[in-house]
């Protein structure tokens, strides 16, 4: 059931009964209705990476099975709820970026304290090279901006984003969907648009200032 917090959020309490990730869980109510829930502010690795898989199984031991209280901020794209997990007031995406097993995304859904603590505290977990940060390229990057970040996924030899833009490699050269071709000479990557993709590891700096973070099939960049 839903209770009234404020005119800001919502409040949802129940039972988790589903980790689908590090950074995403199912709840029950009380009357036995289920909902998807993405933590708010922070985003995990993906499952197929090994630092996904940690992350999901702490978020597991944590709180599978455990009552948590969430308030709402949102809907994704997906209708899965946005919001902000408390266990016994404790701040649960806080506790994944304290691990180090997630990274901070920041979110207008969220206070400007909040993204404030929330940077703050992933800047401790990056200095101490806790989790996915004891990847060197994820130190050197820079941390992500307020910007919406955009979401692309490997599938085969295609790169799809959320956006409605497609890449497809054939051989050493990818075409876009909106005409453009790219070739890739060693770690850069030319585009027809003058562009320069140069990849690090795990992460692609673009001549453009955009910064791509590839997790196993999930690229998101800034």
């Amino acid at each position: 059931m839903m209770l009234a917090c404020s005119v800001q959020a919502e409040v949802l309490q129940g039972k988790v009964v589903g980790i689908s990730g590090g950074d995403a869980l199912t709840i029950a109510d009380g009357d036995g209705k289920q909902h998807r829930i993405m933590l708010l502010g922070i985003e995990a690795p993906e499952l197929d990476d090994p630092n996904g898989a940690r992350a999901y199984q702490r978020l597991s031991d944590l709180l599978y099975n455990v009552p948590v209280s969430v308030e709402i901020r949102g809907r994704d794209k997906f209708q899965r709820l946005l919001g902000k997990v408390l266990m016994n007031d404790r701040d649960v995406g806080l506790k994944q970026l304290e691990s180090g097993f997630a990274a901070h995304l920041p979110s207008e859904l969220q206070t400007s304290d909040e993204r404030s603590f929330y940077a703050r505290t992933q800047d401790t977990a990056r200095a101490a090279k806790l989790g996915l940060w004891r990847d060197q390229s994820l130190l050197e990057a820079p941390p992500p901006t307020d910007d919406e970040p955009l979401y692309c996924k490997e599938i085969r030899n295609t790169l799809q984003c959320d956006d409605g833009a497609v890449f497809t490699q054939m051989g050493t050269r990818v075409y876009g969907n909106d005409g453009s071709v790219y070739r890739k000479r060693g770690d850069t990557v030319f585009g027809s648009d003058g562009g320069t993709y140069r990849q690090q590891g795990t992460v692609i700096y673009g001549s453009d200032g955009s910064i791509c973070r590839q997790r196993g099939r999930l690229v998101t960049c800034y």
